[in-house]
């Protein structure tokens, strides 16, 4: 299979789920990838926000509290409702991860 062919199964899956539980695709995406990160010991639950403010630059779609290590993670996903495979590019991971050290930086106790 390849990464096309995976592409084209998993957005398929996606777009199923969504119609199926009449929700947005992009929050199926963020809830597909944390159960995944869940699933394989790397978080241990979470809560999807879908939170974004344009015009202070905030944007956190998930997060997740490691009570025993203190340990926050807090996610941003680029979901695109395209039907071909994209590139995401450096200028678009700083701009996420901008928004969410924006985020994190207001909003720490």
């Amino acid at each position: 299979m390849t990464i096309e062919e995976y592409y084209t199964d998993f957005r398929q899956e996606l777009l199923a789920r969504a119609g199926a539980e009449g929700n947005f695709t992009r929050s199926i995406f963020v809830d597909h990838v944390c159960s995944f990160l869940e699933d394989q010991g790397t978080i241990t639950g979470f809560s999807q926000t879908d939170f974004k403010h344009t015009a202070k630059g905030y944007a956190v779609d998930a997060w997740s509290w490691n009570e025993d290590f203190g340990q926050l993670f807090i996610f941003a996903a680029d979901f695109r409702e395209s039907s071909e495979l994209e590139k995401l590019s450096k200028t678009e991971m700083d701009t996420a991860f901008g928004r969410l050290s924006r985020f994190f930086g207001r909003f720490r106790v």
